[in-house]
């Protein structure tokens, strides 16, 4: 199975032409993240300085070493053990909407170690996603109770008013993302093309956020309209180029 655009067409290949464009719009979406989702930084900002500069440099490190190491084993063990009978398909390959759906990571732990490889799988996802919600959803919660109601609507609230509407903005928030979830998946948008336009639909902010904070001239009006301008000029490249 050679790779097109790779040094002779193999996988071990590191000038890799697709791996390369998806390194750019995994890092641009990574830089761009770190700056605008609220997940990131609200735990840096209410811990010490010198607690959260040692985790991040820690993260920072794992995050290299565990997804990065893990990618590569599991796809390059999902390349090979393909024509073992043990492999959930074979004698076939994972199909192409099957490799974007991230099925060859759970298929190299079957193929591997049968159900308990599975059951592996599973906890390791469970494990990844709660914890990964769990952020998002105090983070939003967060952003509607002291950005929007304490802010707009009720600046003299009470402490005990606002746990209570941060509590309303978690369901609030996790019913919405549920909802957008389903519908990625009903009309088949996987985690593949997530990452590839996430970078297009967010990039265009993280520069004028991080202004705000390192440029004195920033103005409310460009900080405000030019993620927007960003976005659409990141959209029309993308819908051009599909086109």
């Amino acid at each position: 199975m050679p790779i097109p655009g790779n040094v002779d067409e193999s996988y071990l290949g590191f000038r890799s032409v697709d791996g390369l464009v998806f390194a750019i719009d995994l890092f641009s979406t990574g830089f761009s993240t770190v700056w605008l989702d609220q997940a990131y930084w609200q735990r840096a900002i209410a811990s010490k300085p010198e607690t959260s500069v040692r985790a991040y440099i820690l993260g920072g490190i794992a995050w290299y070493g565990i997804p990065f190491g893990f990618a590569t084993a599991m796809g390059l063990g999902c390349a090979a053990l393909t024509s073992n009978p043990q492999f959930p398909t074979y004698p076939n390959p994972l199909s192409t909407a099957q490799n974007n759906a991230g099925l060859s990571s759970p298929a190299t732990a079957i193929a591997l170690l049968g159900k308990s490889g599975a059951v592996l799988m599973l906890v390791l996802l469970f494990m990844a996603v709660t914890s990964s919600t769990s952020a998002e959803l105090i983070a939003v919660s967060s952003l509607l109770t002291f950005d929007v109601y304490k802010t707009y609507f009720k600046p003299e609230s009470s402490s005990t008013k606002l746990v209570q509407i941060s509590h309303y903005g978690i369901v609030l928030y996790a019913l919405v993302l549920a909802g957008f979830c389903c519908m990625l998946n009903a009309v088949g948008l996987n985690l593949t093309w997530l990452l590839t336009v996430l970078a297009i639909i967010v990039g265009g902010a993280s520069v004028p956020v991080g202004l705000i904070l390192l440029w004195k001239r920033m103005s409310t009006v460009a900080a405000v309209g030019a993620p927007w301008i960003g976005m659409a000029c990141g959209l029309t490249a993308w819908f051009i180029t599909t086109w």
